[in-house]
């Protein structure tokens, strides 16, 4: 049960020890802290045009949009129907309006009055409907998590894990396929993708990386080495595919790149999609 103390606890968990620090599911995998890190780098590097980086902050909200789904089906990946039993649906419920619903709030409000906005420009906003600017990513994460349990409900009727993952691919196919048939309003006469299949992608890592026979290889010394080497090459891809070193490093090497020629987030998010 949530009681005053944990709420409290719970907004003050940024402020506390690392160390300590615990997910909603009682597990917490570190390496995801440092991809968390990354991906705020990320976006900070965009919108401050550091290092090259101008306009590749979709990079970091799409990283965040698939650690969502690696995270949240961190604990319904051996056992999808556990969601279902002790209350658990309830919980994931809470747990999710709590971590974003004041919050996002308290943001909302203050836009809507630095815009001079109306009442149904909020309303819009709290029922994730519309996400003005940056508060786009918000409304994608709300329609994820509505989701999110009917997906695990039709892991639950798959018997072998094996089986699981395939239908993840499919399902992944389809919404790739199918991805502008539901766009967000952005409220600046600009739409954006409905990003469900990025955030499915997560989910079907996050099955593999639970799955036993893939466990056995992975555990291999050699193995870990050649992964990551692959990590430190998408750091550097990340850097090296910024518009500031595809003009400044690239098109002296390869003159003949259209003049158009991107790798950010918008332009091909499906590479990232793979790199993640």
């Amino acid at each position: 049960m949530y009681t005053a103390s944990s709420i409290i606890n719970h907004f003050l968990s940024p402020f506390t020890d690392p160390n300590s620090k615990r997910s909603s599911h009682g597990e917490s995998l570190r390496a995801l802290d440092g991809l968390r890190g990354l991906a705020v780098l990320v976006v900070i590097a965009s919108h401050t045009a550091a290092f090259g980086m101008y306009a590749q902050g979709s990079l970091g909200v799409l990283m965040f949009f698939f650690l969502s789904g690696f995270v949240l089906t961190t604990p319904y990946a051996l056992d999808p129907s556990r969601l279902f039993r002790d209350n658990q649906l309830f919980r994931f419920a809470a747990n999710r309006f709590l971590r974003i619903v004041p919050i996002y709030l308290v943001a909302v409000i203050i836009i809507a009055w630095l815009l001079d906005a109306n009442f149904n420009w909020v309303i819009a906003h709290m029922i994730f409907y519309k996400g003005w600017n940056h508060l786009w990513s918000v409304a994608e994460e709300a329609r994820f998590y509505l989701l999110f349990p009917v997906v695990i409900a039709g892991l639950w009727l798959i018997s072998r894990h094996s089986l699981k993952i395939c239908a993840l691919v499919l399902l992944i196919y389809f919404a790739y396929q199918f991805k502008d048939l539901h766009k967000i309003d952005m409220l600046e006469g600009r739409f954006v993708s409905f990003y469900f299949w990025m955030f499915l992608g997560g989910m079907l890592t996050c099955l593999l990386y639970r799955w036993p026979i893939l466990s056995l290889v992975t555990s291999l010394e050699f193995v870990k080495s050649v992964l990551a080497g692959c990590a430190l090459l998408v750091l550097m891809m990340l850097f090296f595919s910024s518009d500031y070193m595809i003009s400044a490093f690239w098109r002296p090497i390869f003159p003949g790149l259209p003049t158009d020629f991107k790798l950010n987030g918008w332009k091909i998010p499906a590479i990232w999609f793979f790199l993640f």
